[in-house]
């Protein structure tokens, strides 16, 4: 269903998309360990740690990532962590926060705001300020349910997958329009877009083989939500968010222990190149 509210000369002043999704897609993934995190103890004094990856983004060279509690203790704590992606330091911590499942996390220019997919609620939004990573405000969307999302600063507004829409919500939060797509029943993870394409990642695991881990980016066509192209990216523990910076793909994944975090560095290439 195409968007005819879009002019030629909109679509004309993006720029160039992240890859060409024209063509058989190859993928580099290279760990940049340097970039790991460790589960971070509790910021309260608390015995438990801030196990698993979930929600992630970037602000310049700055990666942030909400390492949440293991979800089995039905307790929801998150802690966000800012990670320097030139040097792997890290920046600062968020206080201790109460977001559900941070599922997935984009941030926002045109405001300065970091918006947090709750998850284990879809209608539920946190919205953290970006400099301080203090709670700002709690939205709950209407007509519609997300479990990731992305700010798009070309489109000015937000699009979030639910398991069979893709949905469509303006910078101010108000439901355009929902678009079904094709997705291969897997689970969803991440997800960016770049004013021409959506990239989400969608992860499988072998239930007979738990060792057994992979992961496609699935590109789509941001505004008609066709799947156009999709690649394995070669990385074999569960990914959590994709962002981008300086010309690469950054996947952070929780590691094999699940008590952290891993991230990948990754090129895709198209035949057409």
């Amino acid at each position: 269903m195409k968007n005819t509210n879009i002019k030629e000369k909109d679509v004309a002043a993006r720029p160039a998309p992240c890859i060409n999704a024209n063509g058989k897609l190859s993928a580099v993934s290279i760990h940049r360990s340097y970039l790991d995190i460790n589960g971070p103890k509790s910021l309260t004094g608390g015995d438990y740690i801030y196990r698993l990856t979930q929600g992630g983004c970037s602000v310049g060279k700055y990666l942030y990532t909400c390492m949440v509690e293991d979800e089995r203790l039905k307790i929801a704590k998150c802690v966000v962590v800012k990670i320097d992606l030139e040097n792997g330091t890290v920046a600062g911590y968020s206080e201790e926060l109460e977001m559900g499942h941070a599922n997935d996390m984009t941030y926002n220019p045109d405001d300065n705001t970091i918006v947090v997919a709750y998850c284990t609620d879809g209608s539920i939004l946190k919205i953290l300020d970006a400099d301080t990573l203090k709670l700002k405000d709690t939205v709950r969307l209407q007509h519609c349910g997300v479990f990731s999302i992305s700010y798009d600063p070309i489109r000015k507004y937000y699009v979030g997958p639910c398991h069979n829409y893709i949905n469509y919500v303006n910078s101010d939060f108000s439901f355009i329009r929902k678009v079904p797509y094709k997705n291969n029943g897997n689970p969803k993870q991440g997800v960016f877009s770049d004013g021409t394409y959506m990239y989400m990642l969608e992860y499988w695991r072998n239930p007979y083989d738990q060792e057994d881990m992979r992961n496609v980016l699935l590109v789509y066509d941001l505004d008609t939500a066709e799947l156009v192209n999709q690649v394995d990216l070669g990385i074999r523990c569960e990914s959590e968010n994709i962002t981008w910076w300086n010309g690469k793909f950054y996947v952070t994944c929780n590691n094999r222990q699940w008590y952290g975090s891993r991230v990948y560095e990754v090129e895709i290439k198209s035949s057409e190149e």
